[in-house]
């Protein structure tokens, strides 16, 4: 069994020292190992990057909420309602960092 494996093993080291019959030499082994590394670390860290994009659009953008209010608000002050709230001052805290349905509460 264990020289079966080897026997494996040395075949498939065998074949990928050579390429159309020609030996490889071992700097271009090592060199095609590190370039094949390099891309392979990019493509995973691509990807990672990828999966930390934002999804929601809460996440996308921080004042949606606040957007979405004032599209959907159908008064006709509501330019002077939107300034009015985010202006106003609450425990020393500028209420623009407040979600508007918190606002619309106190």
């Amino acid at each position: 069994m264990l020289s079966r494996f080897r026997r494996y093993v040395g075949r498939f080291f065998n074949k990928t020292r050579k390429i159309n019959h020609e030996p490889i030499n071992k700097v271009s082994l090592i060199v095609i190992v590190i370039v094949d590394l390099f891309i392979l670390f990019n493509v995973f860290a691509g990807l990672d990057d990828i999966s930390r994009w934002p999804i929601s659009p809460q996440q996308a953008y921080p004042c949606y909420s606040q957007w979405d209010w004032y599209r959907q608000n159908s008064s006709e002050n509501v330019d002077y309602e939107i300034v009015s709230l985010f202006m106003t001052r609450q425990r020393g805290v500028f209420h623009w960092f407040i979600p508007l349905h918190r606002l619309e509460s106190t």
